[in-house]
């Protein structure tokens, strides 16, 4: 029994040392593995030529993205001046409405005004023909009498 007692021994200390190794092997493939994903993702690995500041995100760098940050600051001064161009034109436009609405009131005031003075006009030639044709009358019985 010494002697199955020395080989199972021998036997579990053999498969602890299998075990052992085998976990270190994996932590150091783990390792290895995390050591060049992060080297990759900091672009150590690659040439200087295509590093951007060796800071990348999803494949985009931090000059790239500022670039593309400055673009859209100009892109936003852009359209703002834009906007306050056509504000101000709207503006323009809304005070030339105003000024023809006044014209077409003051238009249509003295076209009234006319209207009114015309007819005051016919009602004087009226007045003048009555007085006129009352003086001829007048003038033809004298002289008739005479």
């Amino acid at each position: 029994m010494v002697i199955g007692d020395f080989c199972y021994e021998v036997k579990m200390r053999h498969e602890k040392n299998w075990n052992t190794k085998i976990i270190l092997a994996f932590a150091a493939g783990l390792l290895i593995a995390g050591g060049i994903y992060v080297t990759n993702r900091a672009g150590w690995l690659t040439p200087e030529n295509e590093r951007s500041n060796g800071v990348c995100d999803d494949g985009v760098s931090v000059q790239q993205i500022k670039e593309q940050l400055g673009g859209a600051k100009k892109n936003q001064h852009s359209i703002t001046d834009s906007v306050t161009a056509v504000e101000g034109r709207v503006e323009s436009i809304q005070q030339q409405i105003a000024d023809v609405a006044e014209s077409t009131e003051r238009a249509e005031q003295r076209l009234s005004d006319a209207e009114s003075k015309n007819k005051r006009a016919g009602e004087l030639i009226a007045e003048c023909e009555s007085i006129l044709g009352s003086v001829r009358k007048r003038v033809q019985s004298k002289a008739k009498t005479n």
